[in-house]
């Protein structure tokens, strides 16, 4: 799961130190040429930073932006990579009303989150995507998912077996989480 996860949301979480300046380059000048945001570049310690102390504040799409840039590599000075990833995997909601990946097992496959099969850990990690189209219920019930989501998919899969091979000491520090 948590190379999935890694692989889906943020491929050089190890090696950055919250904000991934390739990424965010790459994201602008993809969303200029196509005249609209079509890239993001959060980096998983944004998405924490935003999730645990930006959320409550009402701030303009820039400013919030800023603020979570600027929080995301307080929280890569502060805490190691593992921990910011535990946060991450607890916080970030993939049902509507529970939050975390634990919590969402429970909702969507009535079990603990180590005791899933890897297809229904992929299918919380495409979640991540969109709550509303790609959650197991609505996949489970179309059984066929757009073809944009599968090229998704199949990519974050092959980067999944990169990080395995190259952080495999480091996913080992990650137990699952209760």
């Amino acid at each position: 799961l948590v190379s999935a996860v890694i692989a889906q949301e943020d491929h050089s979480f190890f090696s950055h130190r919250g904000i991934n300046w390739q990424q965010v380059k790459h994201s602008f000048w993809a969303n200029i040429k196509q005249g609209r945001v079509v890239y993001g570049a959060s980096t998983i310690d944004m998405q924490v930073a935003s999730l645990c102390y930006l959320k409550e504040k009402k701030l303009s799409k820039w400013r919030e932006k800023f603020s979570e840039t600027l929080l995301a590599t307080l929280l890569a000075k502060r805490y190691p990579k593992e921990e910011i990833l535990r946060a991450y995997l607890t916080v970030e909601p993939l049902t509507k009303k529970e939050l975390g990946f634990p919590d969402a097992s429970k909702h969507y496959f009535g079990k603990k989150l180590s005791k899933l099969s890897f297809a229904e850990e992929w299918s919380l990690v495409l979640t991540l995507r969109n709550l509303d189209t790609l959650n197991p219920i609505k996949t489970s019930v179309t059984k066929k998912l757009p073809k944009k989501i599968i090229q998704q998919w199949l990519s974050a899969k092959w980067r999944q077996s990169q990080t395995l091979k190259w952080s495999k000491t480091k996913l080992l520090l990650i137990p699952y989480i209760r």
